[in-house]
């Protein structure tokens, strides 16, 4: 029982487990020297399995846990700086190399099992294990409880029911409540919480599932509790379990005794911190399991699972709990993202309003109001022409902010508390707690300052936020975690209301829209005033389009239940047929058990495959234009499409020439094109009773490809023809009317056309691009 205690599975020596590290353990030279810990250079693991690493090139083990002897029966001595063909056999240390997953990547790593030789020669012992590359070395994790004959259950099924409950959700609030429920059933963790940092590091938990007496939602806890070695950790590996708080860390054995200490940066099994065990212990933790939330490669969050009792996970129980992780992840991203969007594309509504033609002639106190009204503002004054204006509710006199321009990034500055940054006169200072500082023009001194008032609230810590301090044996100042976490309440003074993440991001596209206003009106009388408008009107027009890009990838989410579905499935099968197959003694059955597990291993890699191209299709980055099999993608885009989509019963006619030549251009955008137009097909249809969809392509010229999505629905209204491919232009009721613009500036960055046109029995739209990229002479 290498986990619990008692007799080990293959040696049936006791294994070791008993006192509590502390901070006196631990020392440090000085209290700031938390932030510099090095977690993953610990030089220990968790005694729930053995660790083997090996250099990749020679094939050589060159570190071994100390565990390994009473747990595996192999003495260290014997092992290191041996072949790893000798307790694995040549096959096996092939098949090893072969199927490890570099990290850092993508892809998550696949519990598999192996056979290790006997040291006597005996019979080879069946072990599951988890297994990755990272720089020269290949890490092999054994897990005990796996070797003690623990078999997994229906963790993929479900975790297929998890994620069905989240896929309808569109809130961060109902999401992370329904995550945390979810996450709880799926594990059995005695508590489940989503916690998220906030800006300035600290955190807060926004949902918590419990039956435990004691609660910690709402409260906040300091950014202190999680340094930045930890938070680092978090961003590079996604799970973290810690079995027993108690256990002793088991020490690595390196077969160079005057080598480093090995990094341990994507090691499950990793030991951590004595300062951590003795935080979790106050807190009356016994094990936890730690989930990070990625969102736009930062980490947004933690999804934290205690237990008031020692807890541990097989390997298989451990990547079914991470895979689901990064589903969640990706729902949140997708969420967050869809949130941030619609903020930013309402900004941009008035930053089109404001770029418009005539509107230099606006007035400025107009504007004001519209700032202050949509972003809750108490007061906004400006100085331009070296003139100071108070433009809307400014009872305050007149106040220097020249010296946040050199704060400002993107040419905005966002406080909650001003005071920290300069001093305001008594009056100023009654009305302006924070403020949004938008920098129009540094050299001349032009600024819009956009105030809120202070806002007196209570924030609930858990415990007091501060480090205590205790002290070595030699009387130095060391760093104790903290004791206590009930909850403590501070009353929050000289701050306003917070800006949102959201707000600032509105603030950098208003920004850009004031300049250009404020520069038109400047040269009202010039005849460049309208070229510079017009130069002004395209950024923000592509600026535009590249956040509607963002907010319309995150429908995507909808279609990842459906995908998954049968893979996980697959598993569930494989898997319960396995248990029925080992449940019998019979050793002829161990050839059917490997091949069912090895069938569960590629569907799993297959629901891997899955989440990682939906990742890729929701992530933004630049342009990325490569040569790419044009059927593949348009039959790809149709059927994810209808797949995401609510409706059903349409019948798809997929008329796609089989001798289209490979296709330049940006795959990713192209298919959010045709993925867009199938989307509004299949909407349009809704309610006919004749839903069909055709959607054809074949090459118009020999260098013009031609791609048609035709459907069968009520056609285009004829006051919707002139501004079809404009934004803000929808028919659909809450829709943000951005998905045709999107479609017709992807096509014309491939130097395409694009049309929509009425067909009698439905309507028809069509694109068409050059094969190579290269501007086409052909016409449509």
């Amino acid at each position: 029982m290498g986990l619990h205690g008692g007799a080990s599975h293959l040696t049936g020596k006791a294994v070791r487990r008993t006192r509590l590290c502390t901070a006196m353990d631990y020392t440090r030279d000085d209290l700031n020297t938390c932030d510099l810990e090095q977690v993953h250079l610990i030089g220990s693991i968790q005694p729930i399995g053995c660790l083997i690493v090996a250099d990749v090139a020679s094939g050589r083990i060159t570190h071994l846990s100390e565990n390994v002897e009473t747990e595996l029966g192999w003495p260290l001595d014997t092992l290191l700086d041996a072949p790893l063909a000798v307790l694995l056999g040549e096959a096996g240390q092939q098949d090893l190399m072969h199927e490890a997953v570099r990290l850092p990547g993508d892809m998550l790593v696949q519990p598999r099992t192996t056979y290790l030789k006997h040291p006597d020669g005996g019979e080879d012992t069946r072990v599951t294990h988890l297994t990755h590359l990272a720089a020269d070395h290949l890490y092999l994790e054994i897990f005990l409880n796996d070797i003690s004959g623990r078999r997994p259950d229906n963790q993929y099924e479900m975790r297929q029911h998890a994620i069905n409950a989240l896929r309808t959700l569109d809130s961060v609030e109902d999401f992370s409540e329904t995550a945390v429920r979810v996450l709880r059933a799926t594990t059995g963790y005695a508590r489940v919480m989503c916690y998220k940092f906030h800006s300035d590091g600290h955190g807060e938990v926004i949902a918590e599932d419990t039956d435990l007496e004691n609660r910690y939602l709402g409260l906040h806890y300091p950014a202190t509790d999680i340094p930045q070695p930890a938070r680092r950790q978090f961003s590079l590996n996604k799970v973290r379990i810690i079995a027993n708080v108690q256990d002793v860390p088991v020490g690595i054995r390196a077969a160079d005794r005057g080598a480093g200490q090995l990094d341990l940066s994507f090691s499950k099994l990793r030991a951590v911190s004595p300062i951590h065990l003795k935080y979790l212990s106050n807190m009356g933790v016994d094990a936890t399991l730690v989930l990070p939330l990625m969102v736009e490669e930062q980490l947004w969050g933690l999804l934290v699972c205690h237990h008031d009792g020692p807890k541990s996970l097989s390997a298989i129980e451990l990547h079914a709990a991470e895979l689901t992780a990064q589903v969640v992840e990706l729902f949140f991203e997708s969420i967050i993202r869809t949130e941030r969007d619609r903020w930013v594309i309402k900004a941009q509504e008035l930053a089109f309003d404001l770029s418009k033609p005539g509107s230099a002639n606006v007035d400025l106190a107009e504007i004001a109001e519209s700032l202050g009204t949509r972003f809750q503002l108490d007061a906004v004054a400006a100085r331009i022409n070296d003139q100071w204006l108070p433009l809307w509710n400014w009872s305050g006199g007149e106040a220097d902010f020249r010296k946040l321009h050199q704060a400002c990034a993107d040419g905005v500055f966002v406080t909650d508390k001003l005071s920290d940054f300069m001093d305001l006169p008594e009056d100023v200072a009654r009305q302006v707690s924070g403020c949004a500082f938008l920098s129009i023009d540094a050299d001349r001194d032009e600024y819009f300052v956009l105030a809120r008032q202070e806002f007196r609230r209570n924030v609930a810590w858990a415990g007091a936020p501060t480090k205590p301090t205790g002290y070595d044996t030699e009387g130095r100042p060391i760093l104790e975690p903290r004791a206590s976490f009930g909850r403590w309440s501070e009353q929050v003074l000289g701050k306003c209301r917070p800006f949102s993440a959201n707000d600032t991001l509105a603030f950098g596209v208003i920004v850009q829209s004031l300049r250009a206003l404020i520069a038109s009106r400047r040269a009202i009388s010039l005849t460049t005033a309208k070229r510079e408008l017009e130069e002004m009107q395209s950024e923000l027009r592509n600026q535009l389009l590249n956040t509607a890009r963002s907010a319309s990838l995150g429908e995507l989410a909808a279609a990842i239940a459906h995908e998954l579905n049968q893979p996980l499935t697959s598993i569930s099968n494989f898997v319960s047929a396995s248990r029925i197959l080992l449940s019998n003694d019979e050793t002829s059955e161990r050839g059917r058990v490997i091949d069912l597990m090895d069938n569960a291993v590629s569907e799993a890699q297959r629901a891997g495959q899955i989440v990682h191209h939906l990742r890729n299709l929701m992530r933004p980055g630049f342009e990325r234009r490569v040569d790419f099999d044009v059927k593949t993608m348009l039959e790809q885009a149709a059927r994810l499409a209808l797949t995401s989509s609510k409706q059903g019963g349409v019948e798809l006619d997929l008329d796609i020439s089989d001798t289209l030549p490979m296709i330049y251009g940006d795959k990713v955008q192209l298919e959010q094109v045709v993925f867009n137009l199938v989307r509004n097909a299949v909407e349009a249809m809704e309610g006919h009773p004749d839903r069909k969809l055709t959607v054809s392509a074949d090459l118009k010229s020999p260098h013009l490809l031609q791609v048609i999505v035709e459907d069968t629905g009520p056609g285009i209204a004829p006051e919707f023809v002139p501004t079809l491919f404009e934004a803000f232009r929808t028919s659909k009721a809450g829709g943000m009317g951005i998905g045709l613009s999107l479609c017709r500036s992807t096509v014309e960055a491939h130097n395409g056309q694009i049309w929509g046109e009425n067909t009698g029995t439905g309507a028809r739209f069509g694109f068409t691009i050059p094969t190579s990229g290269k501007e086409s002479s052909d016409e449509r």
